[in-house]
């Protein structure tokens, strides 16, 4: 994602992308950063829509990350099963779990897999692009 937030900036550098990206503390103040850029710069207006495809799944992979944690995991003895408790500001733990299946994680690491392939492709294995665009 600091190339991409590289590209927003018109960054020609991905080191100071890098240090600037890494100081900003919160991946939401990053992604609001990013979003701002992009629908508000004059000139990102004719941008590829492929930016807000990006961010949007970064955000989202940043939300299941969150949950998965920060959440509660719990299992019952003898059963093969692990739940998960999103909401836990509760005085009793364990009050509205969900299970969390194998299917649910291999579709999240699917997810993240993709994603990243997204970006290499973009940043990296693209010939035509070794660096950030600037245009």
């Amino acid at each position: 994602m600091i190339l991409v937030f590289a590209d927003l900036l018109e960054m020609p550098n991905p080191l100071i992308a890098r240090q600037t990206f890494r100081s900003i503390s919160t991946q939401q103040a990053r992604i609001k950063i990013m979003r701002n850029l992009l629908e508000r710069s004059p000139t990102h207006q004719k941008r590829e829509a492929v930016y807000d495809e990006v961010i949007d799944e970064f955000a989202s992979l940043n939300q299941s990350r969150n949950t998965y944690a920060h959440s509660l995991w719990w299992t019952l003895d003898g059963v093969s099963r692990v739940f998960i408790e999103e909401q836990i500001d509760l005085p009793v733990g364990f009050a509205d779990g969900r299970e969390v299946t194998l299917n649910e994680l291999n579709g999240t690491l699917s997810r993240m897999s993709k994603f990243i392939q997204k970006l290499l492709k973009r940043y990296y294995l693209d010939k035509k692009r070794h660096q950030p665009s600037v245009s």
